[in-house]
């Protein structure tokens, strides 16, 4: 497979573009990653699917996660193909419900020999690897069945999940470094979840230790899901891997309107920083939604906002890593590329999908990571 292009960032981001997918490649420590994003195709499922996995077979990686942005159509396939080329499912799959025959993927894969799997009920929902350092999990897919549960029980139930699944591996939700949820009708209940989560933090001392990163997004499942719901833990064997809050110079903290997040999270390790950015809106240092109606001010407010949490940590755009960008109309992607271009801003592995905002009047949301090497 030969790649049109690749791009170097420090000597670490190595970014890949060719006909079937974007791609970055990076270390972290001694472990070898690889993001791997699809979107908005209208390609072949099967025949884009065989090419990534041709990829990462021919570089030894094993599939760590994977987002899968579709309808149940895809879904099937994405489970079938698995099944064909590995014998079974062997990895967690967040599938987001997208309208239209569109579909999109970003799968994350590993190269390491220290990566165990997961399981609840024969289910895929988690990895864990691990390298000199620190140990990490992964716990993604995480839904519940919206006919059984109310709104109420299905936060609660995914709460007792994850603190099941870390407490196995000697780990707590105090080692939870980034959160994602993804809520059904998000405007109709994000109040209430929030007060949900607050509740859960207060029990958890999390307000003690380190209050996550996080996104809250509207979206749901194939299954119309209540929630959906993925972590990250690192659990450090030493002092030499520090966690800390990131402010953001241009936003006041989300707590201040009783949302529990960090703006930014950063994992500052021996051999590298990774900047880890919240989902990030178009909204004022006094917390009140801006740019109201205006696509191109709520994308300029939003990633002026970003680049400084980025400049804040001595990073740039070639340091990012990956990154989700909602639409509340994915007909506005035209609108961020158009801003890209006349800013100068190089393309990013970015995701892109449809998907509603915590707030009514909010159009677009960005989140994203960066690494980038320790000079010690």
């Amino acid at each position: 497979m030969k790649d049109s292009e690749q791009i170097f960032a420090n000597d670490l981001i190595t970014k890949i573009d060719n006909e079937y997918f974007k791609a970055t490649e990076y270390y972290l420590c001694n472990n070898k990653f690889i993001n791997i994003i699809v979107n908005q195709s209208t390609e072949n499922f099967d025949f884009s699917f065989k090419k990534i996995i041709e990829y990462l077979i021919d570089n030894n990686y094993e599939i760590l996660s994977q987002f899968l942005f579709g309808n149940s159509y895809f879904e099937k396939e994405n489970r079938d193909l698995a099944k064909k080329y590995f014998q079974s499912l062997s990895w967690p799959v967040t599938v987001i419900k997208q309208n239209g025959n569109t579909w999109g993927t970003l799968i994350k894969a590993i190269n390491t020999d220290r990566l165990e799997t997961i399981y609840q009920n024969s289910i895929v929902i988690g990895k864990h690897f691990k390298d000199e350092y620190a140990d990490y999990i992964l716990l993604e897919g995480l839904e519940n069945n919206p006919k059984n549960i109310s709104k109420e029980e299905s936060v609660k139930s995914i709460f007792q999940c994850i603190e099941s699944e870390l407490k196995k591996i000697e780990m707590d939700f105090k080692n939870v470094v980034r959160t994602w949820f993804y809520l059904n009708d998000i405007v109709s209940w994000y109040d209430k979840f929030n007060t949900l989560r607050s509740n859960y933090f207060e029990g958890a001392g999390i307000f003690n230790n380190m209050i996550p990163a996080s996104t809250g997004i509207g979206a749901t499942s194939n299954n119309n899901s209540n929630l959906l719901s993925l972590i990250f833990a690192v659990n450090p064997k030493n002092n030499n891997v520090k966690i800390s809050p990131v402010i953001s110079p241009l936003q006041c903290p989300a707590v201040y309107y009783k949302s529990a997040f960090s703006r930014a999270v950063e994992i500052n390790h021996p051999k590298y920083k990774q900047l880890i950015i919240s989902g990030t809106a178009s909204i004022n240092p006094d917390g009140q939604s801006a740019h109201i109606g205006d696509i191109y001010g709520q994308i300029k407010l939003t990633m002026e906002v970003v680049n400084q949490i980025l400049v804040s940590k001595n990073m740039n755009w070639e340091n990012v890593t990956k990154g989700f960008v909602y639409f509340k109309d994915i007909n506005d992607i035209k609108t961020f590329y158009y801003f890209c271009s006349n800013n100068k801003i190089p393309l990013m592995p970015l995701v892109m999908l449809q998907a509603g905002i915590c707030r009514d009047e909010l159009l677009f949301e960005i989140e994203m990571d960066a690494i980038e090497l320790n000079n010690n």
